[in-house]
Protein backbone atom coordinates (compact mmCIF):
# COMPACT_ATOMS: atom_id res chain seq x y z
CA UNK A 1 0.00 0.00 0.00
CA UNK A 2 1.27 3.44 -0.87
CA UNK A 3 1.52 5.59 2.25
CA UNK A 4 -1.00 8.45 2.00
CA UNK A 5 -0.38 12.08 2.83
CA UNK A 6 -2.34 12.46 6.07
CA UNK A 7 -3.95 15.91 6.07
CA UNK A 8 -5.08 16.24 9.66
CA UNK A 9 -7.29 19.29 9.23
CA UNK A 10 -8.77 20.81 6.10
CA UNK A 11 -11.81 22.66 4.86
CA UNK A 12 -10.97 22.12 1.22
CA UNK A 13 -13.68 19.57 0.46
CA UNK A 14 -16.23 20.11 3.19
CA UNK A 15 -17.48 22.77 5.59
CA UNK A 16 -16.23 20.59 8.45
CA UNK A 17 -12.68 19.74 9.32
CA UNK A 18 -11.71 16.37 7.90
CA UNK A 19 -8.85 13.93 8.05
CA UNK A 20 -8.05 12.82 4.53
CA UNK A 21 -5.60 11.04 2.26
CA UNK A 22 -3.85 13.03 -0.41
CA UNK A 23 -6.31 12.00 -3.10
CA UNK A 24 -8.61 14.65 -1.59
CA UNK A 25 -11.63 12.93 -3.12
CA UNK A 26 -11.47 9.65 -1.22
CA UNK A 27 -11.24 8.52 2.38
CA UNK A 28 -12.81 11.70 3.76
CA UNK A 29 -13.05 11.20 7.49
CA UNK A 30 -15.23 13.87 9.13
CA UNK A 31 -14.78 15.48 12.52
CA UNK A 32 -17.22 17.68 14.39
CA UNK A 33 -17.10 19.97 17.40
CA UNK A 34 -18.39 23.18 18.90
CA UNK A 35 -16.01 25.81 17.57
CA UNK A 36 -15.15 28.55 20.11
CA UNK A 37 -16.58 31.12 17.69
CA UNK A 38 -19.96 29.33 17.87
CA UNK A 39 -20.54 28.93 21.60
CA UNK A 40 -23.46 31.37 21.51
CA UNK A 41 -25.21 29.49 18.69
CA UNK A 42 -27.43 27.07 20.63
CA UNK A 43 -24.53 25.11 22.18
CA UNK A 44 -26.88 22.68 23.95
CA UNK A 45 -28.26 21.58 20.59
CA UNK A 46 -24.75 21.40 19.12
CA UNK A 47 -23.65 19.16 21.99
CA UNK A 48 -26.61 16.82 21.52
CA UNK A 49 -25.87 16.57 17.79
CA UNK A 50 -22.22 15.90 18.55
CA UNK A 51 -23.09 13.02 20.86
CA UNK A 52 -25.46 11.57 18.29
CA UNK A 53 -22.60 11.56 15.78
CA UNK A 54 -20.33 9.90 18.31
CA UNK A 55 -22.93 7.23 19.07
CA UNK A 56 -23.31 6.46 15.37
CA UNK A 57 -19.51 6.49 14.97
CA UNK A 58 -19.83 8.88 12.02
CA UNK A 59 -16.92 11.10 13.12
CA UNK A 60 -13.32 10.16 13.88
CA UNK A 61 -12.49 13.02 16.25
CA UNK A 62 -14.00 15.92 18.15
CA UNK A 63 -13.06 19.26 16.69
CA UNK A 64 -12.38 21.68 15.93
CA UNK A 65 -13.00 22.84 19.45
CA UNK A 66 -10.98 24.93 21.86
CA UNK A 67 -10.29 28.43 23.14
CA UNK A 68 -9.83 31.77 21.40
CA UNK A 69 -8.93 34.86 23.44
CA UNK A 70 -9.52 37.14 20.45
CA UNK A 71 -13.21 36.45 21.16
CA UNK A 72 -12.78 37.53 24.77
CA UNK A 73 -16.46 38.35 25.28
CA UNK A 74 -17.33 34.63 25.19
CA UNK A 75 -14.16 33.23 26.75
CA UNK A 76 -15.86 31.91 29.89
CA UNK A 77 -18.50 30.17 27.78
CA UNK A 78 -15.79 28.73 25.55
CA UNK A 79 -14.19 27.07 28.58
CA UNK A 80 -17.50 25.59 29.74
CA UNK A 81 -18.35 24.05 26.37
CA UNK A 82 -14.81 22.91 25.73
CA UNK A 83 -14.89 20.95 28.98
CA UNK A 84 -18.23 19.37 28.03
CA UNK A 85 -16.72 18.21 24.74
CA UNK A 86 -13.73 16.74 26.55
CA UNK A 87 -16.11 14.68 28.65
CA UNK A 88 -17.61 13.28 25.44
CA UNK A 89 -14.14 12.61 24.06
CA UNK A 90 -13.35 10.51 27.12
CA UNK A 91 -16.68 8.72 26.99
CA UNK A 92 -16.27 7.74 23.33
CA UNK A 93 -12.48 7.49 23.25
CA UNK A 94 -11.88 10.10 20.55
CA UNK A 95 -8.93 12.46 19.97
CA UNK A 96 -9.60 16.21 20.07
CA UNK A 97 -8.57 18.65 17.34
CA UNK A 98 -8.01 22.04 18.92
CA UNK A 99 -8.43 25.60 17.72
CA UNK A 100 -6.30 27.69 20.09
CA UNK A 101 -5.61 31.41 19.67
CA UNK A 102 -3.64 33.32 22.31
CA UNK A 103 -4.71 30.69 24.85
CA UNK A 104 -1.99 28.03 25.06
CA UNK A 105 -1.48 28.73 28.78
CA UNK A 106 -5.23 28.39 29.32
CA UNK A 107 -5.12 24.96 27.67
CA UNK A 108 -2.63 23.47 30.12
CA UNK A 109 -5.13 22.83 32.97
CA UNK A 110 -7.37 20.95 30.53
CA UNK A 111 -4.42 18.83 29.39
CA UNK A 112 -3.43 18.12 33.00
CA UNK A 113 -6.96 17.13 33.98
CA UNK A 114 -7.45 14.80 31.01
CA UNK A 115 -4.31 12.63 30.75
CA UNK A 116 -6.21 9.83 28.98
CA UNK A 117 -7.05 12.07 26.01
CA UNK A 118 -4.96 12.88 22.96
CA UNK A 119 -4.98 16.41 21.57
CA UNK A 120 -3.96 17.88 18.21
CA UNK A 121 -3.22 21.61 18.17
CA UNK A 122 -4.17 22.53 14.62
CA UNK A 123 -2.48 25.44 12.85
CA UNK A 124 0.15 25.50 15.57
CA UNK A 125 2.28 28.65 15.78
CA UNK A 126 3.55 28.71 19.36
CA UNK A 127 7.14 29.56 20.20
CA UNK A 128 9.69 27.01 21.41
CA UNK A 129 9.20 27.86 25.11
CA UNK A 130 5.46 27.21 24.81
CA UNK A 131 6.16 24.07 22.80
CA UNK A 132 8.43 22.65 25.51
CA UNK A 133 5.71 23.25 28.10
CA UNK A 134 3.01 21.61 25.98
CA UNK A 135 5.16 18.58 25.16
CA UNK A 136 4.72 17.40 28.75
CA UNK A 137 1.18 16.35 27.83
CA UNK A 138 -0.43 14.07 25.26
CA UNK A 139 -0.36 16.77 22.60
CA UNK A 140 0.46 16.64 18.90
CA UNK A 141 1.31 19.75 16.88
CA UNK A 142 -0.10 20.30 13.39
CA UNK A 143 1.63 22.73 11.03
CA UNK A 144 0.32 24.39 7.91
CA UNK A 145 -0.04 27.96 6.67
CA UNK A 146 2.26 29.77 9.13
CA UNK A 147 4.90 27.09 8.55
CA UNK A 148 4.68 27.59 4.80
CA UNK A 149 5.00 31.35 5.33
CA UNK A 150 8.22 30.88 7.33
CA UNK A 151 6.99 32.52 10.53
CA UNK A 152 10.04 32.53 12.77
CA UNK A 153 8.52 31.08 15.96
CA UNK A 154 6.62 28.43 13.98
CA UNK A 155 9.81 27.31 12.23
CA UNK A 156 11.67 27.24 15.55
CA UNK A 157 9.04 24.98 17.10
CA UNK A 158 8.86 22.74 14.05
CA UNK A 159 12.61 22.19 14.11
CA UNK A 160 12.54 21.50 17.85
CA UNK A 161 9.75 18.92 17.78
CA UNK A 162 10.41 15.23 17.09
CA UNK A 163 8.45 13.86 14.15
CA UNK A 164 6.45 11.52 16.39
CA UNK A 165 4.61 14.61 17.71
CA UNK A 166 3.90 16.27 14.34
CA UNK A 167 1.01 16.40 11.88
CA UNK A 168 0.57 18.52 8.76
CA UNK A 169 -2.50 20.27 7.34
CA UNK A 170 -3.65 22.79 4.76
CA UNK A 171 -6.80 24.01 6.60
CA UNK A 172 -8.32 26.76 4.41
CA UNK A 173 -5.09 27.78 2.69
CA UNK A 174 -4.20 27.45 -0.99
CA UNK A 175 -1.19 25.25 -0.21
CA UNK A 176 -1.46 21.67 -1.37
CA UNK A 177 -0.81 19.05 1.28
CA UNK A 178 1.94 17.60 -0.92
CA UNK A 179 3.80 20.92 -0.97
CA UNK A 180 3.58 21.15 2.82
CA UNK A 181 5.04 17.65 3.21
CA UNK A 182 7.83 18.48 0.76
CA UNK A 183 8.85 21.58 2.69
CA UNK A 184 8.56 19.75 6.01
CA UNK A 185 10.85 16.97 4.79
CA UNK A 186 13.39 19.50 3.52
CA UNK A 187 13.26 21.44 6.79
CA UNK A 188 13.77 18.27 8.83
CA UNK A 189 16.48 17.13 6.36
CA UNK A 190 14.79 13.80 5.87
CA UNK A 191 13.42 11.77 3.00
CA UNK A 192 9.82 12.56 2.02
CA UNK A 193 8.83 8.89 2.25
CA UNK A 194 10.29 8.69 5.75
CA UNK A 195 8.24 11.69 6.83
CA UNK A 196 5.08 10.25 5.31
CA UNK A 197 5.69 6.98 7.16
CA UNK A 198 6.25 8.77 10.46
CA UNK A 199 3.11 10.90 10.22
CA UNK A 200 1.15 7.86 9.04
CA UNK A 201 2.33 6.06 12.20
CA UNK A 202 1.19 9.05 14.28
CA UNK A 203 -2.22 8.83 12.62
CA UNK A 204 -2.51 5.10 13.36
CA UNK A 205 -1.48 5.71 16.96
CA UNK A 206 -4.35 8.14 17.50
CA UNK A 207 -7.07 6.90 15.18
CA UNK A 208 -6.43 3.20 14.73
CA UNK A 209 -5.28 1.41 11.60
CA UNK A 210 -5.89 3.31 8.38
CA UNK A 211 -8.52 1.74 6.14
CA UNK A 212 -8.45 4.32 3.34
Amino acid sequence: MEIPFINIHTHQNNSQGIVISYSETESLLPTEGIHPWRVEEHPEEQLLLLEQQLISNSIVAIGESGLDRVHKETFQQQQVWFEKQLQLAKKYNKPVIIHCVKAYADMIPFFKQNPSLSFILHGYNGNSITTKQLMKYSVYFSFGKSFMQDHAKTMESFLYLPTDRIFLENDESDFSIASIYEKAAQTKQMDLIQLKERIFANYNQLFGTWNG
